[in-house]
């Protein structure tokens, strides 16, 4: 990776480190904030499981929106809507409140996620097969992967044990990818546009 590219990736990086990090904190101690502030443990789990099925359900539905504004559109409307629900949380505390702060925020990782994965690709070199990026990415939540014909992400979500949903966003004419599962899978594939040939 060039000083070039590390100085294009290191805003990136900064932003991503403060969005994500700002985001599993608030999913491992909004709940028992809210909780020890009077709210119900029903109250404190809906607003994390409303903010997860909504950042997922937006990802699908955002991701055009994003791939025609550009990258940079979509973080810098993802890292504000990021603000806005923090300081939405800084009111007084009402159920209503919280969730309507935390359905801010999931705009904000469904628009900030992929368009993050797409800008980091410069230290993916363009001449390989991308099979070594795929083995360093394995225990990452966030596999990029690049080869000649273009650049694509895989976003991986554990939705409970066993049960996993995976978001793909590939502009590639063909990737080789040298993943074998360990165990019987059961995929469901949507394509938005083109196809994902099934072996």
């Amino acid at each position: 990776m060039s000083a070039r590219d590390v100085l294009r990736v290191a805003p990136l990086c900064a932003a991503g480190f403060l969005a994500f990090g700002y985001n599993n904190v608030l999913m491992a101690v909004l709940p028992s904030y809210l909780t020890a502030a009077g709210m119900t443990l029903g109250e404190a789990g809906v607003q994390n499981g409303v903010f997860l099925i909504l950042a997922v359900g937006l990802r699908f539905a955002l991701g055009s929106v994003a791939d025609r504004r550009g990258p940079r559109w979509a973080m810098l409307v993802g890292m504000a809507s990021f603000a806005v629900g923090a300081l939405m949380l800084a009111l007084p505390l009402h159920f209503g409140t919280v969730l309507a702060a935390r359905c801010v925020q999931a705009v904000g990782l469904a628009l900030f996620w992929p368009a993050g994965g797409r800008r980091s690709p410069p230290g993916c070199p363009r001449r390989s097969s991308g099979k070594s990026h795929e083995r360093q990415r394995k225990m990452s939540k966030v596999y990029p992967f690049c080869n000649e014909t273009g650049e694509g992400t895989i976003t991986a979500y554990e939705v409970f044990p066993g049960v996993s949903l995976a978001c793909n966003d590939f502009h590639m004419r063909y990737y080789d990818s040298s993943f074998r599962p360990d165990r019987e899978l059961l995929c469901i594939d949507h394509c938005r546009e083109g196809r994902i040939p099934a072996h």
